[in-house]
């Protein structure tokens, strides 16, 4: 998903705004413009940056904006409540057991909170992974071998 640039544009917009009609001053929305978070959302988010890119051009937001205190796993929680229920949760629909959910689910201790359960998973994980491997690779030898096979 990509910022639209009129989002950000609105958000600096009203953060003006408010800053003059409150104390004549906007030197929040100008820390905001130049901030060296905002460039690196912005790389990231409308220009598609990848990770590894931005950990070399910006080693300290990227490390800081990664680094896992019990304050920012409590933040990414709630973010992650918030998110499962919007889109979820008040759909009345249930959270798919997809991989990559469940991976952030245990990394934020909401699922999988006994090693066992976390052991069980990571054997799963490896089993899954291992298994697509072994099929797919039977996969490409039928249609090596029968070319009329449907792909």
């Amino acid at each position: 998903m990509r910022l639209a640039p009129d989002q950000a544009l609105g958000f600096e917009q009203e953060l003006a705004r408010i800053e003059e009609e409150r104390s004549g001053s906007n030197e929040l929305s100008q820390l905001f413009r130049d901030s060296e978070e905002n460039q690196v959302l912005s790389a990231f988010l409308t220009r598609a940056r990848s990770l590894p890119n931005l950990q070399l051009e910006h080693p300290k937001v990227i490390n800081e904006a990664l680094r896992r205190t019990p304050e920012t796993l409590v933040m990414a929680a709630a973010e992650w409540k918030t998110f499962s229920d919007e889109f979820y949760g008040n759909q009345g629909l249930t959270l798919p057991d997809w991989p990559q959910y469940l991976e952030i689910q245990e990394s934020l201790g909401l699922y999988g909170r006994t090693p066992a359960e976390r052991n069980f998973r990571r054997l799963k994980r490896n089993v899954q992974r291992r298994a697509s491997i072994f099929v797919y690779g039977i996969l490409e030898v039928i249609k090596r071998v029968c070319p009329c096979f449907p792909t």
